[in-house]
């Protein structure tokens, strides 16, 4: 939504072709136009407006490895580029003082949030207790929520040769645990 409450960024395909573009939907007259695209990016989206609503923050894939954090004008037409990363990113939200757009990535270790300093483009991972998704900060710019997401895998074991035996837990773990395979000697 936008600050004032008069517009809804969103993000589709354009004409049923691959490569998600952005939007803007006046909630009045329900009109939507396009936001201006960067043929640069194999796929924009997260057009999200800053609390001021003077500035929109938006993310543009360049490859499964290349996503690259902009900020513009209203209108699009005056783009610069933050940072680029590697990891895959989930969503944006503006600080409540607009300085910061804070973010997730998607690490070998985990999610983790950072945030990422519109002035200079520099990125400093928040420290949390677990990692996070999806940040989202309160009107006032306050309070900072997030998803954590808690998986817990376990290793079980089935019987083939008695099919109606229930299933045994042989491992149980507080970490993801996956891809069993049996040693050759069984």
């Amino acid at each position: 939504w936008s600050a004032d409450g008069k517009w809804i960024a969103y993000a589709d395909v354009e004409n049923d072709q691959p490569g998600d573009r952005m939007f803007l939907l006046n909630v009045s007259t329900l009109e939507s136009h396009e936001f201006p695209h960067d043929p640069s990016c194999n796929h924009e989206g997260d057009l999200t407006f800053s609390h001021s609503g003077r500035q929109l923050a938006l993310l543009c894939v360049h490859s499964t490895t290349s996503f690259e954090y902009f900020i513009t004008d209203i209108d699009g037409k005056s783009r610069r580029s933050l940072a680029t990363v590697r990891e895959f990113p989930s969503s944006l939200a503006w600080s409540g003082d607009d300085r910061h757009l804070i973010f997730s990535r998607a690490l070998e270790t985990g999610p983790e949030l950072h945030e990422l300093r519109i002035s200079d483009g520099t990125i400093r991972k928040i420290p949390l207790v677990a990692g996070g998704f999806w940040p989202a900060i309160s009107h006032d710019g306050t309070k900072l929520a997030f998803m954590v997401e808690n998986s817990h895998v376990n290793i079980w074991r089935r019987d083939l040769l008695h099919p109606t035996a229930a299933p045994a837990q042989m491992y149980t773990s507080t970490l993801e645990q996956n891809a069993a395979q049996y040693s050759p000697d069984g």
